[in-house]
C-alpha cells in the first residue's frame, strides 16, 4: 500500500510516460490507486468514476480490450490541436493570410458563418468556389481554425481532401468517418458500427461527446 507521498510521485512518473486514454500503454501492474491517479483530471463525470480495481485487474491480465471499453465512456477524447490537424489535411502557406488576398479570405470566412449559423436546426449544404485549390484550401483552413475551432478540438470536423467520393459514396462516406473517429478518440473504431451513414453519424456524434 502506497503512502500518500508515494502514491503522487508514482503517479506524476506515470502521467510522463503513458497515454491515459490508452491502457495499451499502460505500464503492466498497476495498482488502482495508480490507476485512480492517472485517470483524476480526464474524467468526464468525476461523480461517476470508472472502477479501478477492475480496471487494475483487467491490465495486469493483459486484457486491454476490455480495459479500454471500461475506459471509453468515463473519461475524456485526448485534446485535438487544431492547426496540427488541419496541416494534415491542407497545406501552410505563410503568405496567405497577408494583404488584399487574406483580407478577402476573411470576407468569405464571414459569409460562411453567417450561411452555416450555428444551431439554426436546419442542416445546410455550402459549395464555394475558388480560383485555384491552393485558394481554397487556404480559404477552407481558415474557416476551420477561426470560425469552427472549438469543434475540431472536439473531432466534430472531418476534413475531406480528395475524390474519394467517385465510387460507392455510402462507404467511402462511413469509412471516412470511421477512420476519423479512429484518430481523434485514439480508440480503434468497430467497423460494425459504421455500417450505413445514418449509424455512422450517430456513433460519430457519440465517441466525440466526451471532449
Amino acid at each position: 500500500m502506497f503512502s500518500p507521498t508515494m502514491h503522487r510521485c508514482s503517479a506524476d512518473v506515470v502521467k510522463t510516460e503513458v497515454k491515459y486514454h490508452d491502457p495499451a500503454t499502460w505500464p503492466r501492474r498497476l495498482t488502482a490507486a495508480q490507476i485512480q491517479c492517472l485517470l483524476a483530471d480526464h474524467l468526464t463525470n468525476p461523480d461517476a468514476p470508472p472502477n479501478y480495481q477492475s480496471l487494475a485487474a483487467l491490465q495486469q491480465l493483459g486484457d486491454n480490450d476490455s480495459a479500454a471499453l471500461l475506459l471509453s465512456r468515463c473519461v475524456k477524447a485526448p485534446d485535438i490541436n487544431v492547426h496540427t490537424f488541419l496541416a494534415g489535411y491542407f497545406k501552410v502557406d505563410s503568405g496567405g493570410g497577408t494583404g488584399r488576398r487574406g483580407a478577402l479570405h476573411e470576407d468569405t470566412r464571414d459569409e460562411m458563418e453567417r450561411a452555416l449559423l450555428v444551431g439554426c436546426g436546419e442542416r445546410r449544404l455550402l459549395v464555394c468556389r475558388a480560383t485555384s485549390h491552393k485558394e481554397a484550401q487556404e480559404l477552407i483552413r481558415l474557416f476551420l481554425s477561426t470560425a469552427r475551432a472549438s469543434a475540431v478540438k472536439c473531432g466534430r470536423v472531418l476534413a475531406w481532401n480528395g475524390n474519394a467520393l467517385e465510387q460507392d459514396a455510402p462507404r467511402a462516406v462511413c469509412d471516412a468517418i470511421r477512420q476519423h473517429v479512429s484518430s481523434v478518440t485514439d480508440v480503434l473504431q468497430d467497423a460494425h458500427n459504421y455500417r450505413n451513414t445514418k449509424q455512422a453519424y450517430d456513433t460519430w456524434e457519440m465517441e466525440t461527446a466526451r471532449c
